[in-house]
C-alpha cells in the first residue's frame, strides 16, 4: 500500500515543532503575537467596552503578527484604547483601515514600534547571523539547529513587522503636543519666519548705530565742556 505524508498547512514552527518535531525554513505562517487592552481607569471604558464586545473582542486581546501582514483589527482596537472624544468614537472602523486624528495615528504607531523592539530585545543577538551560523555548524546538534531555526522565523517576523510600522510612520512629520501635532523644527522655523517678517530690522539697527557714532555730541568729554563754560 502507498504511503501518502501530507504537509500541515497553517501551523507556525513553533506549533510544529511543538506537535510534529520539526521546522520549516521560511515558513510564512510563523508569527509573533501583540498584546492590546483598554484599562478600566479609562474615562470612556464603558462605551470601549460597549465597542469591543460587538467585535468579539476582549479588555485583553491578544493579535497574532505575520510576516507579510499587519492585522486590521489590531490597529483598529489600538486607535480605540488611545482614544479620549466621544466624538472621535464614530469615527472609529472595525473593518477597514482607516486613521481617526493624525496624534492617534502617531500614539498606536509608536505603540507598536515600542512592542516590536521589546519583542526583538527577548533575543539574546537580534540579527539572525549567529542562528545561521549554529545552523551551518556540522557540530551542532538537532536540537539547536531546530531552534536556531525557530528563531530565524520570529526575527524575520519581527524584523518585517517593524519595517511596516516605520513605513506607516514616515508620513507623519509632527509630534504630538496640548495644541495638537507640530512640526518637529517649528522652532527653527518659527525662528526664520520672525526675521523673514523684519527684513528692515538689521537696516534700522545699523543706521541707528551709526548715528550714534557720527554724533559729535558722544565723544565730547563732560569735563572739557564745563570747563569752557566757566
Amino acid at each position: 500500500d502507498a504511503l501518502y505524508v501530507t504537509e500541515p498547512v497553517g501551523m507556525s514552527n513553533a506549533e510544529l515543532l511543538l506537535t510534529k518535531g520539526y521546522c520549516r525554513s521560511d515558513n510564512p505562517d510563523d508569527f509573533v503575537t501583540v498584546q492590546a487592552n483598554v484599562v478600566m481607569a479609562d474615562a470612556l471604558y464603558t462605551a470601549k467596552k460597549q465597542i469591543l464586545d460587538a467585535y468579539n473582542l476582549s479588555e485583553d486581546q491578544t493579535f497574532i503578527v505575520y510576516k507579510d501582514r499587519l492585522p486590521l483589527q489590531l490597529l483598529s482596537y489600538l486607535r480605540l484604547s488611545r482614544l479620549q472624544n466621544t466624538d472621535e468614537l464614530l469615527k472609529l472602523d472595525f473593518e477597514g483601515d482607516k486613521p481617526i486624528t493624525e496624534m492617534n495615528e502617531y500614539e498606536i504607531l509608536q505603540l507598536l514600534l515600542t512592542e516590536a523592539r521589546m519583542i526583538s530585545a527577548g533575543y539574546r543577538s537580534p540579527d539572525t547571523d549567529s542562528d545561521r551560523f549554529v545552523l551551518k555548524d556540522a557540530e551542532s546538534s538537532v536540537p539547536e539547529k531546530l531552534a536556531a531555526l525557530l528563531r530565524i522565523g520570529e526575527k524575520q517576523v519581527v524584523s518585517s513587522f517593524m519595517d511596516t510600522v516605520r513605513t506607516r510612520l514616515a508620513p507623519i512629520r509632527g509630534i504630538p503636543t496640548k495644541k495638537g501635532m507640530e512640526n518637529q523644527n517649528q522652532e527653527i522655523l518659527d525662528m526664520f519666519e520672525t526675521f523673514e517678517s523684519l527684513p528692515s530690522a538689521p537696516g534700522k539697527a545699523l543706521k541707528s548705530f551709526t548715528n550714534w557714532w557720527t554724533d559729535e555730541n558722544n565723544w565730547r568729554d563732560p569735563d572739557e565742556e564745563e570747563s569752557k563754560r566757566t
